[in-house]
């Protein structure tokens, strides 16, 4: 995920203003395609623009939206109010409030915060949201949920290809059917690869239920690790038994969305 901060023109006026989240490393250009009103005043060191409901379409297709905003071109400091929608074609970022500083790569998003992936369906929730972009030092993206118990709902995704190779085209997510939901106090994702929950992490799927302390699920392996106070219960209904296996530490190896081993250490 990439924030990009394109210069935009309205009227002649130049406005510094925030991109949204895109996968595009290069900068773009935004057209405001609608607004109620637009002003823009000089002040120290620079001018400070303000814009009512704008709609911004930009040149890779990231669509922006919100109630205002307010853009203070001598800090490279921009601020969205109310019913906040970025979109591009990988993901969909709803909040009531954002600011963003361009200068060190950092979005910040606040209330009702809803992260979707367009491209599997897998939903974050939370109350406050702060983005790192992969810039000056920082070599990717580095994302933290917290407030309001953040809930990640985790899908797979399937391969579009049906039976004898024959391609699946639909507009719908392409995902397995069964999520995996994760529950904690705070989620911290590392670009695509690795999320990590912590504070009373529950972590369920069908009827596995898992707990720990903290969580580092490496989704582009399928291996996810519970630390501290771990436990992993899962029924098997052909047996008519279920497992409950405890530990300081459980890894469980995911293969497929399937469990293919289990390691306990630690008072196991």
């Amino acid at each position: 995920m990439m924030i990009v901060f394109p210069l935009l023109r309205l009227g002649g006026i130049p406005l510094v203003f925030v991109l949204a989240i895109t996968e595009a490393a290069a900068q773009g250009t935004c057209d405001l395609l609608s607004s109620r009103q637009a002003t823009s005043a000089q002040a120290s060191g620079g001018r400070v623009t303000y814009v009512s409901h704008p709609v911004f379409e930009c040149s890779e297709g990231t669509r922006i939206e919100a109630d205002s905003s307010v853009t203070f071109e001598a800090t490279s400091f921009s601020q969205l109010f109310g019913h906040i929608l970025f979109r591009d074609s990988r993901r969909e970022l709803r909040a009531e409030r954002a600011q963003y500083f361009s200068r060190i790569g950092r979005l910040q998003a606040q209330g009702s915060v809803r992260l979707i992936g367009m491209d599997d369906g897998s939903v974050i929730t939370g109350e406050d949201l702060i983005l790192l972009q992969e810039v000056d030092g920082r070599t990717e993206d580095d994302m933290t949920i917290r407030g309001g118990r953040p809930h990640a709902r985790l899908y797979s995704r399937r391969e579009s290809a049906g039976m004898l190779g024959v391609e699946v085209i639909s507009d719908e997510p392409i995902h397995s059917d069964i999520p995996l939901d994760i529950d904690a106090d705070l989620i911290h994702l590392v670009s695509d690869h690795l999320l990590e929950a912590r504070g009373r992490v529950q972590i369920t799927r069908d009827a596995l239920l898992a707990y720990g302390d903290s969580v580092a699920f490496q989704q582009d392996v399928g291996t996810l690790t519970l630390y501290q106070n771990a436990r992993v219960i899962s029924p098997e209904e052909e047996a008519g038994d279920t497992l409950d296996l405890r530990a300081d530490t459980i890894t469980m190896i995911l293969p497929n969305d399937v469990i293919d081993e289990l390691n306990a250490v630690g008072k196991a």
